[in-house]
């Protein structure tokens, strides 16, 4: 994944609060974040591997706050439940096609952050 000027991202574990620059999650001291120093550009893992909604937000974990449908396989889940879904657009999805997804979408990132910064 490569930040918005095309400089690689690389795995950094944060000192500090920070926020994503695509999804404006904060985020404590000891997450990682992938980073662009040159642009001053933070993802969070999330945003970097998950997949995104219609519009290309990315999901977090939360409660819809109600009976939920899975906005691809079209199944409801009932109040307790967590989704995986984008505030903004109001687009949710089962833990099932949410991994599907990511499987899909992810897969070809992750390979390209672990390789221009391999874990120790």
């Amino acid at each position: 994944r490569k930040c918005r000027s095309g400089h690689e991202l690389t795995k950094q574990t944060m000192d500090q609060i920070w926020k994503c620059d695509i999804c404006d999650q904060l985020y404590g001291p000891g997450y990682h974040s992938y980073e662009c120093r040159v642009c001053d550009y933070d993802v969070c893992p999330n945003c970097v591997v998950g997949p995104p909604c219609q519009n290309s937000h990315c999901l977090h974990k939360k409660h819809p706050g109600g009976i939920w449908a899975c906005d691809d396989c079209h199944k409801q889940f009932p109040t307790y439940e967590m989704s995986n879904g984008c505030r903004t657009c109001d687009f949710d999805l089962c833990d099932g096609c949410f991994h599907k997804r990511k499987t899909a979408v992810g897969t070809n990132i992750q390979q390209q952050v672990a390789a221009t910064n391999p874990d120790p």
